[in-house]
């Protein structure tokens, strides 16, 4: 099997399997550190590898495909986006639970593609910050998902290089993080406690979702695929929006220009209305 046969089997399997468009260049970089891995594994192509060592494979695919399709993240990226939640929505969704059934007072937040954890934790110190995530009465329950659980390691033990703070604002600093070094922090306990992360593909076709949620944030994302998946994650977010819940998209990903139920707020901001 040539080199180019295999990077365009493997651009297909990419494609199929995580709805990721990979261009030349991306393609021969992973296609060349996949072949590496099958020959260590005894393969003499990356298709043979993948039928005789699935979970292995596919594990380490994801991998490099989030290394080289996932730029650097920070902290409080996308501040207008950011503002909107800590001035209109935590203030409205307060509003709104006041009076209701403790029950009923649970506010649910997905992100997903959330990769390192930068975005749920934002997320979760403006909640924090504003209605505080410990109340028993306004129960917040955070979810971060991402395709690779190595990624998701990092979110889990939440640390990250000081650079990726560069954008918080000082106060939120000083109380959501602690120094390890000149050059490291971490997220303080109490909001690791506070998320749920998990390992979810959103080229599947049912999500493992029993609830609805108030906010989705899926930023930088669906830039990597093509109009027809994009489409159909997008209806499966919608999905899962309750009416009158928040979908937060990133600025370089495609807007939906008229897609049904959904009405534009503010830039990368769209509120759930059927």
């Amino acid at each position: 099997m040539t080199q180019k046969d295999q990077e365009t089997w493997l651009r297909h399997f990419v494609h199929t399997n995580f709805g990721i468009l990979l261009s030349e260049e991306k393609v021969f970089s992973v296609a060349s550190q996949m072949q590496v891995e099958a020959f260590k594994s005894g393969c003499n192509s990356v298709p043979e590898y993948f039928s005789k060592n699935h979970e292995e494979s596919s594990t380490h695919l994801i991998d490099l495909v989030n290394s080289i399709t996932v730029n650097f993240s920070y902290f409080y990226r996308g501040e207008e986006q950011m503002l909107f939640l800590r001035e209109v929505f935590a203030p409205d969704w307060l509003k709104a639970v006041r009076g209701r059934h403790p029950r009923e007072g649970d506010l649910r937040v997905w992100s997903a593609g959330c990769a390192t954890g930068e975005e749920p934790y934002s997320v979760a110190m403006i909640l924090d910050n504003f209605i505080g995530l410990g109340l028993t009465d306004l129960r917040v329950k955070l979810l971060g998902t991402d395709l690779s659980r190595m990624a998701l390691a990092e979110a889990q033990a939440g640390i990250y290089r000081t650079e990726a703070l560069k954008d918080l604002p000082l106060t939120l600093r000083e109380r959501y993080f602690q120094s390890l070094s000149e050059v490291k922090v971490q997220v303080v306990e109490r909001l690791k406690q506070a998320i749920l992360f998990r390992t979810l593909n959103l080229m599947n076709d049912i999500y493992p979702f029993k609830n609805q949620f108030d906010l989705i944030l899926c930023r930088n994302v669906m830039i990597y695929f093509d109009e027809k998946t994009n489409m159909k994650v997008l209806n499966n977010l919608t999905r899962f929006l309750n009416k009158g819940g928040y979908l937060l998209l990133g600025q370089s990903d495609p807007h939906p220009k008229a897609h049904a139920g959904l009405e534009s707020v503010e830039p990368g901001i769209y509120r759930k209305v059927a």
